[in-house]
């Protein structure tokens, strides 16, 4: 059975990944702790992700930091 990587989230943009480099900014600043998960589908129209500050689509952490 394969390994399943845990998520962390960036500490620069907030988003969630399992990879080594953020999807979004590029930065390799993680935190492994954090509360609540969402995933934006359209930004520009999310009530969501206005109220998080968020400007791209994706899984982001609600709370971490």
């Amino acid at each position: 059975m394969a390994e399943s990587k845990k998520k962390r989230v960036c500490k620069d943009s907030g988003a969630l990944t399992t990879e080594s480099v953020c999807p979004i900014t590029g930065s390799k600043n993680f935190l492994d702790k954090y509360k609540g998960e969402v995933f934006i589908f359209d930004p520009n129209n999310s009530k969501v992700a206005d109220k998080l500050g968020l400007k791209h689509e994706g899984n982001f952490a609600m709370k971490y930091g």
